[in-house]
């Protein structure tokens, strides 16, 4: 409560020194230059080449895989490989200010990136026809132009200002959904725990809420606003309008979860079941950046179960980047049967990791879904995690170790019940898998955003 308290304090003081201040009217969009049309008009010819026979998308985020930066919004490649797969020709544009104009390909994805006038350039010439190969003159227009001739429909992922900016006056051409996924539109009081109240960095924390509050009205009561919106939790789609002051349409608003692969992520050759030994394996694999990924509790229960008979059976690996890595290596670094990696791991490592174990440690302070967890699930492991935000939307404990949030120590005694009860670790490790069967996999999500976005069949 002191916490609570403390936190309306801070918002009241901003809002008080903000009286004046003008609503969010959006940032300017410089010119495009001759590089860029140059750029936009080579991605557009390469993907002319590659256009399959169909329907066609376009992708528009501020981050995105690449060689060397795998993080980044891989769940957004993940769509795009399998609209790929369902016969759609997408085109991926990521646009940020601090994004490097290039075109590359990661995973068999052509990927266009730069700057918010990149983006600008990009679909002014697709609202004039494009290009083609002609008579050598790479230049040549496809026909009457027009981006809702070329495209069924279009996508963002984490709409910010400069995304809708540089969108602009072809938003009205474009059967636009925008995927609302975490921190584009939440309340800064959500990740305290990464910045805490003595930061110096609150200040920049509470006045960028406001903005995002103020772009997200402006977003909602535009003319020419999105044809959708799409969360992957319903505790998100109520959390989000709670923490922007907005209430998004019913009608144009869908609750779709984030897809698991299953031909990635599964039990094993068959979907064969788990052997009760496989509960002595345990697995942490994700990224290490902020404490909201829950580390320390993590090291916590570890330290725990090093105090029981148990651990001289255990194998545990440790594999993750970021500062909170030092919650294992400071304190497992001379343990024998655990493993620890400071480095990225593919989707295809993820996968063998946790087919290779048991149970998977993934606490939480915030998560919206929790692909993590549900990747775990898939391959049949154990999730331990926390009660907290979204995740009791996905598990009630039947398939998981779920603790209280901040609780490292019922996350010990969850994990210590299962290595008591070999049973059921095997009855939760089959309902983990049932759980994402019935719920995330392509045929309940991905279907439904293609029939959604007018690129599947009814």
């Amino acid at each position: 409560m002191e916490q609570a308290v403390t936190a309306l304090t801070v918002d009241n003081e901003f809002l008080r020194s903000r009286q004046t201040a003008r609503p969010w009217d959006g940032p300017a969009v410089a010119e495009s230059d001759e590089s860029q049309r140059e750029l936009a008009a080579e991605y557009l010819l390469g993907q002319h080449r590659a256009q399959q026979d169909g329907p066609r998308h376009l992708v528009i985020v501020h981050n995105y895989p690449r060689p060397g930066a795998e993080y980044g919004n891989g769940f957004v490649h993940r769509r795009v490989k399998l609209y790929q797969q369902a016969g759609v020709t997408v085109d991926v544009v990521v646009t940020g200010p601090r994004v490097a104009q290039r075109i590359y390909e990661y995973d068999g994805v052509r990927v266009l990136s730069g700057s918010s006038p990149l983006l600008r350039a990009f679909l002014a010439l697709v609202d004039h026809g494009g290009v083609r190969e002609a008579g050598g003159d790479r230049r040549t227009k496809e026909g009457p132009g027009g981006l809702r001739r070329t495209y069924s429909s279009a996508s963002t992922h984490f709409l910010n200002d400069q995304i809708w900016a540089a969108v602009g006056d072809y938003r009205k051409q474009l059967d636009w959904y925008v995927y609302v996924h975490g921190f584009e539109a939440r309340h800064w009081v959500r990740t305290l725990c990464n910045i805490g109240l003595d930061d110096p960095a609150l200040p920049k924390q509470v006045a960028a809420t406001a903005r995002r509050q103020w772009f997200w009205r402006h977003v909602l009561e535009a003319d020419d606003g999105p044809a959708g919106y799409i969360f992957v939790s319903d505790w998100w789609r109520r959390a989000c309008q709670q923490d922007m002051h907005v209430v998004f349409p019913a009608g144009r608003t869908s609750v779709i979860n984030n897809v698991i692969d299953d031909r990635l992520f599964y039990p094993g050759t068959g979907r064969q079941q788990r052997m009760a030994d496989d509960r002595f394996r345990i697995v942490w694999v994700r990224s290490a950046s902020r404490p909201n990924y829950g580390a320390d509790l993590a090291a916590r229960a570890l330290e725990l179960l090093r105090a029981t008979p148990y651990w001289d059976r255990l194998q545990i690996s440790i594999i993750g980047e970021g500062p909170c890595m030092s919650e294992f290596t400071d304190r497992f670094g001379e343990d024998a049967n655990v493993g620890i990696e400071e480095r990225f791991a593919s989707q295809q490592e993820v996968s063998n990791l946790y087919r290779a174990h048991g149970i998977a440690l993934v606490p939480s302070r915030l998560d919206t879904q929790g692909v993590s967890r549900d990747e775990a699930m898939a391959c049949a492991c154990v999730p331990v995690t926390n009660a907290v935000a979204a995740i009791p939307e996905f598990v009630d404990g039947t398939e998981s170790v779920l603790a209280p949030a901040e609780d490292a120590e019922a996350m010990a005694a969850g994990v210590i019940e299962l290595f008591d009860d070999a049973e059921e670790y095997l009855r939760r490790s089959q309902r983990a898998a049932e759980n994402v069967q019935n719920r995330s996999l392509p045929a309940q999500t991905i279907a439904r955003e293609l029939l959604l976005m007018g690129l599947g069949e009814q």
